[in-house]
């Protein structure tokens, strides 16, 4: 997908893909903005191949918030699921500061049907925030909520940014409201000095082979670069890397991935694995979404996209 004509609310990106099935029909829950950044908001596309994507014309289904809101400088990184309740549930970024991840926190929408039409706010946004705790991975601001539901409870993957680098956390709630985080975090570390993950490990969306867990992370070096690692685990709270290096890059140059492949997001269909991904070719703008598919090895012919609910069931 590239970004809409200009002057639209997504004329300068569309990237951070987030690929759902519902109703028979594949949609794309992805991110836009324009007028330098100052408007964001979430659009949705759908897709019958997920090759060839439009745009709905009611887009964008939810947007920034009013000055002096929660999420007033931006609405990113978007998860859908269905709530205990049957209802649909939006969770996503937002930060009240333009261009700091200072303040970043997370909030939610609901939905009563499938049509994904009509979004209400949650009134307690922020509902989860960086704890203001000087040494913890998550004090300053927090990035990708990715919710599932297992045996009772909401259990949320997301990434923390301590001032210098982003890692991979977990934490746990009954209601969406009151969250518990995991005294294990991180869950994904950041790679070593000088690596091409060295300062972001970004845990997207899961995928299982069997009683294998793995997820394509969103892996940052010194100097900005991004590029998707692969880690797995067999709990989904000790997780490690399959290999040291990175398992899609950025472009050549000129390419519109040149200087960013990231927020990658896997969907299995028909024994295939697709990767979404943002891209962009230099700085934040433009923002494209990109793909990368191919068949599953003989391995992983069992492979499914991990969607709404997990068991962690060894049966």
């Amino acid at each position: 997908m590239k970004p809409g004509p200009p002057g639209s609310w997504d004329g300068e990106v569309t990237a951070n893909p987030r690929i759902y099935q519902v109703n028979g029909q594949f949609i794309n829950l992805y991110t836009g903005y324009s007028a330098h950044g100052t408007f964001w908001g979430i659009g949705k596309a759908i897709s019958r191949d997920l090759m060839t994507w439009h745009p709905i014309r009611e887009n964008p289904l939810i947007h920034s918030g009013e000055r002096g809101s929660w999420n007033h400088a931006n609405i990113d990184g978007v998860c859908l699921f269905r709530r205990f309740t049957g209802d649909w549930c939006l969770f996503y970024e937002g930060r009240k500061l333009f261009n700091t991840f200072t303040t970043q926190s997370f909030g939610f929408s609901t939905c009563p049907d499938h049509n994904l039409a009509l979004w209400t706010p949650c009134p307690h946004n922020p509902v989860f925030c960086p704890t203001q705790q000087p040494g913890d991975f998550d004090a300053i601001g927090l990035l990708a909520p990715v919710i599932y539901r297992i045996s009772s409870k909401y259990w949320m993957f997301y990434s923390g940014f301590d001032g210098e680098k982003m890692r991979t956390g977990l934490a746990f709630s009954s209601d969406l409201l009151e969250w518990n985080r995991y005294t294990g975090n991180p869950i994904l570390d950041t790679g070593p000095p000088g690596s091409w993950d060295s300062h972001g490990a970004i845990l997207i969306n899961l995928f299982q082979v069997d009683g294998i867990f793995f997820g394509f992370y969103e892996g940052m070096d010194i100097d900005g670069f991004l590029a998707v690692g692969l880690a797995c685990s067999t709990d989904l709270l000790h997780w490690e890397k399959v290999s040291i290096d990175p398992v899609l890059t950025n472009g050549e140059s000129g390419c519109f991935d040149e200087k960013k492949v990231c927020s990658p997001y896997n969907w299995i269909h028909n024994g295939r694995l697709y990767v979404f991904y943002g891209a962009h070719p230099v700085g934040e703008r433009p923002g494209y979404t990109g793909l990368a598919t191919g068949e599953l090895a003989e391995w992983a012919r069992n492979a499914r996209t991990c969607v709404d609910e997990i068991s962690l069931s060894k049966s």
